[in-house]
């Protein structure tokens, strides 16, 4: 008769937790061994049959294979709903609300006449700006007037230098046959055949000429004067007709302005909503926006759209995206849940509560109102066919995820990427195939490449 080897170890000893569980062997014949222990990690070896005591031992091992199953991971949070945009309505000029067209609960369009204030002194400094503008256009018309005169002035100045310039050109022609005739006297006067009174006759209507000459001359210059003059007026009155019609600009520029404050003296809805609140009657006197602490005269809320607001944890901050599906439950009129999407998403946590705020909008938002509140489930992950496996298959203590795979009767380390893990179950993304036999317990006891036992 031969008795099996009762879970002995490398060094003779039971592990820990195994005490006296096995309480006797079940087989008689060499290289038996007994059952694993329920719920334990330690494995019983055996002696293999011709080795010796200094030998490795084949571990008796418990596997599973991985299961191919649905996956869903979700988050359910406290969420409420706030309006797509909301608005309060100011005046931007001070004034007494002459009229108010709302009230709360009202439904209004776009551009819509809310209110009308009513301020008297703007119709009076109208009338100033106007009247500014009148005068800054005569004044306008006068410099362009100007303009044309001095315009005028240099055209005569240019001809009156033409008109020297011709008679400097005369006089000179003259001063050249006085200058010949004077020396051809002179001459004659020299042989005795002419008088000293023609010389005489002759130097005179020289000197005549020259005096002519120069005198013409002095007037080209003063011509030129003139002209200069002339262009300098132009430019001046130029110069006028520029500034006054800049003076029309600025007056009308300010009349423009006092209009579109008298504009603002009509408050009309900036989009399509309902009026939530009123809170000016018809004869108050309305404070600009401008001025501190100024109330508004209505809000208006945009409802046709609404945001449901929900603050995620940092531990699920990771997992949200836009465009995943999500329901709001809600309890306003009995218990209602409502399709959505993530629509926006801050990407960044809040400081103080480690939260990152997150926005949904419903496919259906009509039957909810503003400042509701419920709950908020996002589908965070869903994957309906997926490698699964026990989380307890994971090694501990190692750089990278692994498992121990049962190959031709050896234990082999299968290095994996994971993806979802609850603690009970793990996502398997890439390493395994389904078809392996992956050691569950009994892993912590075996080696890489060591021959093991599959019980069961």
């Amino acid at each position: 008769m031969v008795i099996c080897h009762r879970g002995e170890t490398a060094s003779g000893r039971l592990p820990a937790g195994f005490g006296l569980v096995l309480a006797a062997t079940l087989a008689v014949g060499p290289g038996c061994s007994s059952p694993l222990t329920a719920g334990s990690e330690a494995a019983v070896p055996t002696k293999a049959k011709g080795t010796s005591p200094g030998q490795a031992r084949r571990v008796l091992v418990a596997t599973v294979r991985p299961s191919h199953e649905p996956l869903k991971r979700s988050t359910t949070q406290p969420a409420h709903v706030e309006p797509y945009e909301k608005a309060d309505l100011h005046a931007k000029a001070s004034g007494f609300l002459g009229a108010i067209h709302v009230d709360i609960g009202d439904r209004v369009e776009e551009g819509q006449v809310l209110a009308e204030l009513t301020i008297p002194e703007m119709q009076t400094q109208r009338a100033q700006k106007q009247a500014a503008i009148r005068q800054a256009g005569a004044g306008r018309r006068q410099a362009e007037a100007a303009t044309e005169v001095a315009r005028a002035g240099v055209e005569a100045a240019e001809v009156k230098i033409v008109e020297v310039q011709a008679s400097v050109k005369r006089y000179e022609a003259e001063l050249t046959l006085a200058q010949s005739e004077f020396q051809r006297t002179q001459a004659l006067v020299s042989r005795s055949a002419a008088t000293a009174s023609l010389l005489d006759e002759a130097r005179s209507r020289l000197h005549a000429a020259e005096a002519t000459l120069a005198m013409v001359r002095a007037q080209v210059k003063s011509s030129e004067s003139a002209l200069s003059q002339s262009r300098a007026e132009l430019d001046q009155a130029r110069a006028d007709a520029d500034t006054a019609a800049a003076r029309v600009d600025v007056a009308e520029a300010d009349l423009r302005n006092l209009e579109a404050l008298m504009t603002y003296a009509v408050i009309r809805a900036p989009f399509a909503g309902i009026i939530t609140r009123r809170l000016v009657d018809p004869g108050a006197f309305v404070q600009s926006a401008e001025a501190r602490m100024a109330d508004p005269i209505a809000t208006l809320v945009r409802v046709d759209r609404k945001r449901i607001i929900v603050d995620l944890p940092e531990s699920e901050a990771g997992w949200v995206k836009i465009g995943q599906p999500a329901t709001f439950r809600y309890n306003s009129v009995g218990p209602r849940s409502l399709p959505g999407k993530v629509a926006r998403i801050t990407d960044a946590l809040e400081f103080a509560s480690r939260t990152m705020r997150t926005e949904i909008e419903l496919d259906d938002p009509a039957e909810i109102r503003p400042g509701s509140f419920g709950q908020a489930t996002i589908t965070l992950a869903d994957y309906p066919d997926s490698l699964m496996l026990p989380s307890s298959a994971l090694l501990t203590g190692a750089e990278k995820p692994a498992v121990m795979v049962v190959e031709d009767g050896r234990a082999r380390r299968r290095e994996v990427q994971v993806g979802l893990d609850d603690g009970v179950r793990v996502q398997i993304l890439s390493g395994l195939d389904g078809d392996e036999r992956v050691i569950t317990e009994g892993k912590s006891s075996v080696r890489d490449g060591q021959e093991v036992e599959v019980a069961g």
